[in-house]
């Protein structure tokens, strides 16, 4: 498993220590951020839209990854992400395979 970025160490942290306002933490956090979020030459994707989620793969189109990437669910959540590390000036082309009760969609 890879190592969970800060941020989203941060945001498990308050999903753990106030389960009861999860939604409003989760709901909170999408309002608040622009996705992905870029720090440095890493870009965390995210999905979370507040209805039940079996999995979310990031479907992409850069040179040298694997076009269809697992991402991690935030634990005790349908909330789901994934950390790249990308060169700064990468253009990134990439949509999110969100599967729910056997079934794929891209958004």
């Amino acid at each position: 498993m890879t190592p969970i970025p800060p941020i989203m160490s941060d945001l498990g942290h308050l999903v753990r220590h106030h389960p009861l306002k999860t939604r409003g933490i989760l709901q909170r956090f999408v309002d608040a951020n622009q996705f992905p979020i870029l720090e440095g030459d890493a870009a965390t994707f995210f999905f979370w839209d507040g209805q039940p989620t079996d999995g979310v793969h990031l479907i992409n189109w850069v040179f040298g990854l694997e076009s269809r990437l697992p991402m991690q669910r935030l634990e005790n959540t349908d909330a789901f992400f994934l950390q790249l590390e990308l060169p700064h000036s990468a253009r990134v082309e990439y949509k999110l395979e969100v599967e729910r009760r056997g079934r794929r969609a891209w958004r």
